[in-house]
């Protein structure tokens, strides 16, 4: 029987295995049938769960992990990576690490209270290191906070129409009245931000975020009236930012290499 180059290319399966866990588990297996077969491996992400991995898999260069405690999306403490690449200025953050619905059991699942608080934590350490460029890997998300959450961690305050400050989670956002952000780091102002996704759906009507996305989630007690009452108001409330332009980062391998290529016969690479 002719030997085969074979390409094990998968992405993550949400919510249980990342996608280099999905390679290596092809790729034993196969090797369990035709163990003389060259077998490559080349997890992909697409910005959701198992981006971090994906890209550490690649082994770009200067790469460096980075472990923080950070909230879950329920405020738990849990242990979170990230990445630097090159010499330090260029970040990879992925929502999914803290705030994903890995995170949560079933059972816990409550998308209108869960916050983003903990990828907040990630970017604000990456921030004080010295990060001028980073890449927030979005999908997988428990939440539907709008990233009120992280910008809470960062130093903004949501406030009402008395001027209290909003619980945390997505179902307080209906009371939002104003946005706060003179508690922000004046370092936030020198870094550029990319938000690596791969849809294009706006916040609201039916091709909307939560209207697309929400069957991840269960439906919040509160159910779907005031989730688009919420939505409504943070769209009219939260400024629209400019979008600059920028180069994309210089050590970062292209717009869509989010996998790793590497090789072996007769055996297949792993990584941790």
């Amino acid at each position: 029987m002719a030997r085969l180059r074979v390409l094990f290319a998968p992405d993550s399966f949400k919510g249980t295995l990342s996608a280099v866990e999905v390679a290596e588990a092809l790729a034993d297996g196969w090797a369990r049938a035709r163990p003389d077969d060259e077998r490559f491996l080349a997890p992909l992400a697409d910005g959701g769960d198992g981006t971090v991995a994906a890209v550490a898999a690649a082994e770009p260069a200067g790469i460096t992990r980075h472990r923080v405690t950070a909230g879950d999306p329920l405020g738990r403490p849990v242990e979170a990576d990230y990445l630097t690449l090159g010499d330090g200025s260029v970040a990879l953050v992925e929502l999914a690490a803290a705030s994903g619905l890995a995170r949560l059991e079933p059972a816990e699942l409550d998308p209108g209270r869960a916050s983003t608080d903990g990828t907040g934590t990630l970017l604000l350490d990456a921030i004080e290191r010295g990060a001028q460029r980073i890449v927030l890997g979005l999908g997988g998300s428990a939440t539907t906070d709008g990233g009120s959450g992280i910008l809470r961690r960062l130093g903004a305050r949501l406030l009402d129409a008395n001027g209290n400050d909003l619980p945390p989670g997505g179902l307080a956002l209906a009371g939002v009245a104003r946005l706060d952000l003179a508690g922000l780091p004046q370092r936030l102002a020198t870094v550029y931000l990319v938000v690596a996704s791969d849809v294009r759906n706006p916040l609201l009507g039916p091709t909307g975020a939560a209207a697309i996305f929400g069957p991840q989630k269960p439906r919040s007690r509160a159910g779907p009236t005031s989730s688009r009452r919420w939505q409504a108001g943070t769209s009219a409330t939260f400024p629209r930012p400019a979008r600059p332009a920028a180069p994309w980062p210089p050590c970062w391998p292209s717009r869509t290499a989010w996998g790793a290529s590497r090789s072996g016969r007769g055996s297949s690479s792993s990584w941790s």
